[in-house]
């Protein structure tokens, strides 16, 4: 097992654990409807074009040559944070056989190491109800800012997000 950063040739990996984690870990909390009608090929479409020149960056989790798990970190997108001292966590996710095994926890500390010389900080926003990413979040020494709650529109549904922070 090795974590090191995803390449152009890693879209379609990327894309398949992208849609198998939401659809494991959302079950619930996000309409049946919408996790079915994630696309592979709509995920692999958005990947290809994220990794070629942007300033995020992509730590991957290869088990036997496959990417199981990723992670995306860059600048924040929230209007009260500064973008060159804020790092925002844009997602980190897992094949499911994979979770509780400290695999995100290796995953995220790597992320971690690719911003901490420029950022002061860094934030998540998690859905409210995902009591089990909550715990991960918490476990890796991110506190709820109690003051920081959106709504987000999922198909039909709004769905409330959290923000975490980290100071570094």
């Amino acid at each position: 097992m090795i974590i090191r950063d995803a390449e152009p040739g890693d879209a379609r990996q990327i894309a398949e654990v992208h849609v198998a984690s939401w659809q494991s870990a959302y079950a619930g909390l996000i309409p049946d409807s919408e996790l079915e009608r994630l696309s592979v090929n709509e995920r692999e479409y958005v990947w290809n074009r994220r990794l070629t020149g942007n300033r995020s960056m992509f730590p991957v989790f290869v088990d036997q040559g496959r990417v199981v798990g990723w992670a995306v970190v860059g600048p924040s997108r929230d209007p009260d944070c500064d973008q060159a001292q804020v790092y925002e966590l844009y997602g980190i996710y897992f094949l499911e056989s994979y979770w509780g095994g400290g695999y995100g926890k290796r995953l995220y500390r790597a992320a971690e190491q690719r911003i901490v010389a420029a950022a002061k900080e860094i934030k998540v926003w998690v859905l409210e109800g995902n009591a089990r990413a909550r715990r991960f979040y918490e476990s890796i020494g991110f506190t709820i800012e109690t003051n920081q709650r959106k709504e987000i529109p999922f198909g039909s549904k709004l769905l409330a997000e959290v923000r975490y922070r980290k100071v570094l």
